[in-house]
């Protein structure tokens, strides 16, 4: 399946089950960024895995950004 617009979707897997627990999809219309490695008080992931275990600090005065096909495992 390919997501044609931005919206709010959900999917339902394995009847009962699915219905109990849907997968929520969330698509926005991409933004436009200037953030940039190395920026100062940013914390920027690139495309590709990252594992930032337990506990990321971000402190107050800090961005974290994303970008597209970054996958952050962990929490903050």
């Amino acid at each position: 399946m390919k997501i044609q617009k931005p919206g709010y979707y959900y999917l339902e897997i394995n009847q009962d089950y699915g219905r109990a627990h849907p997968l929520y999809i969330f698509v926005d219309e991409p933004q436009q960024c200037d953030f940039k490695p190395g920026m100062k008080n940013l914390h920027y992931f690139g495309p590709g895995y990252h594992d930032i275990g337990i506990n990321f600090p971000v402190l107050s005065g800090e961005t974290v950004f994303l970008a597209p096909g970054a996958f952050v495992e962990g929490n903050f």
